[in-house]
C-alpha cells in the first residue's frame, strides 16, 4: 500500500488568448510537471530526513520509498509521488546494540538519541515480517506479566509477551494522517515553482 499526492495544471484554454505565444502549451505543461515533481521528490526526501533520521539512500527513488510513480504527458496533465505506507522496524534507527543483548540506543529524530533499557536486536525470518528491516534484523521487548502496551500502533505482538517495535513510516512524514506532513508544508513552494517554471517553458515574462 501506498500514499501519494498528485500535480495538475489546468486552464490551458486560456493562455490561447495570449497574442503571438506560439508555443505548444501542452507539451509545456508535461514538462513543467515532470520538472517541478522531480524536484518536489528530493525536496520532500531532504525534509522528511530533517525529521527523521532515515538514510540517504532509504528514500532513493530506487527504494520505492519516495518516488515520482507517475509523469505527465499530453494525454494526462498529472504527475504523482507516492510515499510507502509500510512499517519502518525501528531497529533502522539503533545507533549502539547488538544482536541478543538488552539495552539499545536509537535516533529517529537527527541529533536526538534514546536509550531502550529493555529492547534488544532480533533475527527475523527471511520474509516473515511485514516491516521494513534492517539486516533482516527487529527491534524487539519483552513485556513483563501485566505490563501494558501505551502505543499498539508502534508495537507489533510476536508471541506471548514478545513484540517488534515500529519507528514511523515515510508516508506518516511524508503526508500525515491528516494530510498535515512534509508534502502540506511543501505545498505553497511547490504551487510557486510550477508557475515560474511553466512561465519560463513558455518564454512569458
Amino acid at each position: 500500500m501506498v500514499a501519494r499526492i498528485g500535480m495538475t495544471i489546468n486552464g490551458l484554454e486560456n493562455l490561447d488568448k495570449i497574442k503571438n505565444l506560439k508555443k505548444d502549451i501542452p507539451l509545456a505543461a508535461v514538462r513543467t510537471l515532470n520538472r517541478v515533481t522531480e524536484r518536489a521528490r528530493t525536496v520532500g526526501a531532504k525534509r522528511i530526513r530533517e525529521e527523521v533520521a532515515f538514510p540517504a539512500s532509504y528514500l532513493n527513488p530506487a527504494q520505492k520509498k519516495l518516488y515520482v510513480a507517475k509523469k505527465a504527458n499530453k494525454g494526462s496533465l498529472e504527475a504523482v509521488i507516492r510515499a510507502s505506507d509500510r512499517a519502518t522496524s525501528l531497529s533502522r534507527f539503533v545507533s549502539s546494540g547488538s544482536e541478543g543483548k538488552m539495552g539499545v540506543t536509537v535516533q529517529v529524530s537527527p541529533g536526538k538519541s534514546r536509550t531502550m533499557r529493555k529492547a534488544f536486536l532480533m533475527k527475523l525470518r527471511s520474509g516473515a515480517a511485514s516491516i521494513n528491516t534492517k539486516h533482516n534484523l527487529g527491534l524487539a521487548m519483552r513485556l513483563r506479566n501485566g505490563e501494558v502496551v501505551r502505543n499498539k500502533k508502534s508495537f507489533k505482538r510476536i508471541k506471548g509477551n514478545l513484540y517488534l517495535l515500529y519507528g514511523p513510516s515515510v508516508d506518516q512524514v511524508f503526508i500525515g494522517k491528516d494530510r498535515s506532513g512534509v508534502a502540506a508544508k511543501m505545498e505553497p513552494e511547490i504551487l510557486d515553482s510550477l508557475q515560474q517554471e511553466f512561465f519560463r517553458v513558455l518564454g512569458i515574462d
